[in-house]
């Protein structure tokens, strides 16, 4: 979810991914493309990540999901060059 200037929630879709191997090897990067009707100013991306293992009965019914810090950001208007 990306909440813009004016604390307005801008919901994203989920992002799902297979995991190989170590969870200290993966990496997951995802980019988003603000709203053009995102209002300038302080921003953040708050993101819920939720895991299971495919082998794990139990966390098919219940996944291990963590709240990750805010990433906060500032959304600046796009002004074009002379």
């Amino acid at each position: 979810m990306i909440i813009d200037g004016l604390n307005e929630r801008r919901l994203l879709g989920p992002t799902v991914a297979e995991a190989v191997g170590n969870v200290s090897d993966e990496t997951l990067v995802r980019s988003c493309t603000l709203p053009l009707n995102a209002v300038p100013g302080a921003g953040r991306l708050h993101i819920i990540a939720a895991w299971q293992c495919p082998g794990n009965y139990l966390q098919k019914q219940y996944p291990v999901a963590r709240v990750l810090p805010d990433l906060h950001f500032r959304n600046v208007p796009f002004q074009a060059q002379p």
